[in-house]
């Protein structure tokens, strides 16, 4: 019986053994291509797959040309579409431009406010003033308040007073353009001053339409003139030059000559009466 027991054990640890060294073989036979199953030799083994066929560079490359590139569709609310999702424009709003304040200055910089100019008022800036205001006014439309209505020359023309002076506005064909001046002074020679010049120097004026022109223009300054404008003022005239004024009261004088009457009102200039042409320096 002991023997038996020997013999079964030897058996138990012989297949134990074999067992073992079955499983690992297994895989090594595996590896070698050693057939691991029961099946018989006779039977054929699966054939494998090719491997894939590498197309060749110049098919390649005549694929890439003739097969049409589909652009990749992009999803826009749920809607497949062929173009690529764009973000709509954004608009701004207006810009509302500030009004420009100027940053403010330092007060030690601040200049001083300028002093308004005294106004010096002439008692007779509102009507006409002078020795021969009388004697020059006429009845009808020569009348200083008739002359009020109408443009310079016009007005002048209804005053016998100073036809010689009209005569010669009219030969420098400058009745229109005092017509329609703005804000002038017109120092009138009335027709005594005419007859002081000599007749022959007289007609070469008269015959010289640039050297007329001229001696009008400088007889109309710029601006229209009070009398509180009148006390030693320097006057710039339409001909350039410029008029030297003195006086005060009911006296006043323009270069030599004397105002008659003076502060005389049309409907685009004031007016004054003077004794002498003024001839341009």
């Amino acid at each position: 019986m002991r023997n038996k027991a020997v013999l079964a054990c030897a058996l138990t640890a012989f297949a134990s053994i074999a067992f073992s060294a079955e499983q690992s073989t297994e895989p090594a036979a595996i590896s070698a291509g050693m057939r691991t199953d029961m099946r018989p030799a006779s039977w054929p083994l699966p054939a494998s797959p090719p491997p894939p066929k590498t197309p060749e560079p110049s098919e390649r490359e005549h694929e890439d040309t003739h097969s049409p590139t589909m652009p990749t569709p992009t999803i826009t609310d749920s809607i497949i579409t062929d173009s690529p999702i764009t973000d709509p424009p954004t608009i701004e709003p207006p810009i509302k431009e500030k009004p420009y304040v100027p940053p403010p200055r330092d007060t030690e910089q601040q200049e001083a406010p300028a002093r308004p100019r005294p106004i010096t008022s002439h008692p007779r800036d509102s009507e006409p003033f002078g020795p021969a205001c009388s004697a020059l006014s006429n009845t009808g439309d020569g009348r200083f308040a008739a002359m009020a209505k109408e443009p310079l020359v016009t007005a002048i023309s209804s005053n016998p007073n100073l036809m010689s002076m009209v005569s010669a506005i009219s030969r420098a064909q400058m009745a229109d353009r005092l017509d329609m001046a703005r804000d002038v002074t017109l120092f009138a020679p009335v027709n005594d001053a005419f007859k002081k010049i000599p007749a022959g120097q007289l007609n070469q004026d008269f015959a010289d339409r640039d050297k007329l022109t001229g001696i009008v223009s400088y007889h109309v300054a710029l601006g229209r003139r009070s009398p509180s404008d009148l006390s030693d003022a320097v006057l710039p005239t339409v001909q350039g030059d410029k008029l030297t004024v003195k006086g005060s009261g009911d006296t006043y004088t323009v270069n030599e000559a004397k105002v008659l009457c003076g502060n005389i009102q049309t409907a685009n200039a004031t007016v004054y009466f003077i004794d002498t042409v003024l001839e341009p320096k």
